[in-house]
């Protein structure tokens, strides 16, 4: 009876820490600890706490929506969501991100819980929103990670205030006419930028003109 006693103990206190730290499986399997591995089928966001995630501030005299997790390394990781987006666009993201970096994905002016801007909607002034509130949270030269349009206002930032901007990361976007413009050969590029997938376009362009030339030629009937 005693050891059945033990044993229930030892689970109430694993389900406490679970509650605390809902990634525990997550950072059991980073230390080496096999047993962490598949213990949930349940999605890593799902099991945590947004409300106390969420934030807000004063950006340009509007109030701009983000969330704010983790810790750890000093790489602090501001997400960017593109065109009709928001924060949660990151919600597979930002769980596993975080546990290794600060996590900060913010609603642009005008999308999800921030207020629409005070000034003329522009990739500019975006832009200078997003490194405004790195400004008021302290971030010192965040990497930026930017989908879509959030790639363009992650160049774009860079663009305008490189000393601001560690990195620029973009996942599935492309540059905007005026960094384009004003990246010269004689004038400095925007810091380390890493594009994700940057062939899949090309690759589902190249692959429909294949299909396409196929059915012309009568060699696929089924295309």
């Amino acid at each position: 009876m005693a050891l059945a006693g033990q044993d229930h103990s030892l689970d109430a206190a694993v389900d406490a820490k679970r509650h605390h730290d809902p990634l525990i499986h997550r950072r059991r399997e980073r230390e080496g600890d096999r047993d962490g591995y598949g213990a949930s089928d349940v999605p890593d966001w799902r099991s945590i706490d947004w409300r106390r995630a969420r934030r807000h501030a004063i950006v340009a005299g509007r109030r701009v929506s983000y969330v704010d997790l983790g810790e750890g390394s000093p790489i602090v990781l501001v997400l960017v969501h593109g065109t009709g987006g928001c924060w949660q666009n990151w919600l597979e993201n930002i769980a596993p991100l975080s546990l290794e970096h600060r996590v900060i994905a913010v609603d642009l002016p005008g999308f999800g819980g921030s207020e629409m801007p005070l000034a003329r909607i522009s990739f500019e002034e975006y832009a200078d929103a997003v490194l405004d509130l790195s400004e008021q949270l302290e971030l010192h030269a965040p990497t930026l990670v930017g989908h879509s349009m959030g790639g363009m206002i992650s160049l774009e930032a860079a663009r305008r205030r490189p000393g601001d901007a560690g990195a620029v990361v973009m996942v599935g976007g492309s540059s905007t006419p005026s960094c384009c413009a004003s990246c010269g050969p004689t004038q400095r590029r925007p810091p380390t930028i890493t594009p994700a997938l940057p062939e899949v376009p090309t690759l589902r362009r190249r692959t429909w003109r294949a299909s396409r030339r196929r059915r012309l030629a009568g060699g696929d009937r089924y295309v």
